[in-house]
């Protein structure tokens, strides 16, 4: 009878050890909120989306201002104000993202900040509802929703 034994392998419980301390870092990043935050794949899909729902207002703002205002005059006021709204609601949803759209285009931001400055005008200009649409369609367009 022997007295020597032979060392046991070390190499299972390693590697155990690295499986749970993988899964502890993984879930504590996980909860941490670094669940895809830095993927820019994902960040520009968000803006665009963030785009596209800025974008569903100005159709809304073109409708009520064809039944609001005719040859320069108000006929009713309840189209117009919902226009001036309208156009309102999509020029904050968009200056909620305009720092991202600057920072990934910086033109195509500064043509929106343009062409919404433009949109206001006209309406508030009282001009023709195919001007004001035609205007609305533009920033739809630049919006990536046209």
């Amino acid at each position: 009878m022997a007295i020597y034994r032979p060392p046991k392998a070390r190499w299972p419980l390693a590697l155990a050890v690295g499986a749970v301390c993988l899964v502890a870092g993984l879930s504590a990043g996980y909860l941490a909120g670094g669940h895809g935050s830095d993927d820019p794949l994902s960040a520009a899909r968000s803006l665009e989306q963030s785009l596209k729902g800025a974008a569903v207002p100005l159709d809304v703002a073109a409708l009520e201002y064809r039944q609001g205002v005719k040859n320069g005059v108000v006929v009713n006021q309840d189209g117009y104000s919902g226009a001036s709204a309208n156009l309102a609601r999509a020029r904050s949803r968009y200056r909620d993202v305009k720092s991202a759209v600057a920072a990934f285009d910086p033109t195509r931001a500064s043509e929106l900040d343009g062409s919404f400055e433009r949109a206001a005008r006209l309406i508030v200009g009282k001009a023709s509802p195919d001007a004001v649409s035609a205007a609305l369609e533009r920033t739809k367009e630049l919006l990536g929703s046209g």
